[in-house]
């Protein structure tokens, strides 16, 4: 049970670093295509 929540959590916060990741490579290259137009 504790092992679960402790496997959920950690697997949720590995989730949430790829997603500031994805973003902050999508709005890099916003800012690169923005700036090189």
């Amino acid at each position: 049970m504790m092992v679960d929540f402790l496997e959920r959590h950690r697997f949720a916060t590995r989730q949430k670093l790829y997603d500031v990741q994805a973003f902050f490579k999508f709005s890099h290259s916003v800012f690169l295509y923005s700036v090189t137009k």
